[in-house]
């Protein structure tokens, strides 16, 4: 499937299996960073989102995390920003991964 615009296009594909991260990266060019939702099981460093309200517990070990995104205080040697703070996490990515 094909989805179009007039300044933009998007396809849409059925696969045998699930990509990698590596493969679906060196098909995108153009571009300072890709942000991904999932991939769990990747060795990549991560934003992980917590809700108090949904649970306290994170999924990643802090060796693996460059921020944590709550609305709640939590001390685990990375970055806290407030999960409102929109902005406070794009500075977070610009300083620390594209290196601005």
């Amino acid at each position: 499937t094909i989805i179009g615009s007039p300044d933009k296009i998007a396809s849409v594909r059925r696969l045998d299996r699930e990509l990698t991260l590596d493969e679906i990266a060196a098909q995108i060019s153009g571009v300072d960073l890709i942000l991904t939702e999932g991939y769990k099981r990747e060795a990549r460093r991560r934003i992980e989102v917590s809700r108090q309200a949904q649970s306290t517990s994170l999924i990643s070990r802090p060796e693996e995390l460059l921020a944590i995104a709550a609305d709640y205080a939590l001390e685990l040697g990375v970055p806290v920003v407030d999960l409102n703070d929109a902005a406070g996490l794009v500075d977070l990515i610009e300083r620390e991964v594209l290196k601005r």
